[in-house]
Order: C-alpha cells, then structure tokens, then sequence
C-alpha cells in the first residue's frame, strides 16, 4: 500500500488525539521516501492540533512532534 494512501486512512481515525499522534507518524514515514513535503505534512499537523483542548495532552503532543519533526527541518544558523 502506498505511504500517501496510509496516510489518508489515518486521518478518518475517530479519536482526536490518536489521529495526531498517527498523522505525524506516517507523516514522517511519507516524507522519508519523498512522498510529500515536510512543509504540507507540518501544516496538516498544526491544524489539526488547534483542536486538542487539554493543555497537559497538548505539551505532550507538541514535544511528539518536534521530537519527530527535528531533523527534517534545518536549523536557523545552518547552511542546508
């Protein structure tokens, strides 16, 4: 199955929180093989995470993110 179509599937998960947390996931995934690039898949994310209400569950997503998200985007300072 193609990495775009997993990643479409993913977002009609019922749950909120689980849908972001598998979005960044076989987001990751999608830009690893170049399927997409890491500016439309970081959009999608943040969108979505607007939508969680809980602040503890949301500093728990957003250093998911980041954590994942690290090296994909390059540094201010750096020269990529």
């Amino acid at each position: 199955m193609p990495m775009i179509v997993i990643y479409e599937s993913v977002q009609s998960t019922s749950g909120i929180l689980a849908r972001l947390y598998l979005m960044v996931t076989a987001g990751m995934a999608l830009i690893k093989r170049k399927g997409a690039s890491a500016n439309e898949i970081m959009r999608d994310v943040v969108e979505m995470a607007r939508a969680i209400q809980t602040p503890i569950r949301c500093i728990f997503l957003r250093y998911y993110i980041v954590k994942k998200m690290k090296g994909v985007f390059p540094d201010k300072g750096s020269k990529r």
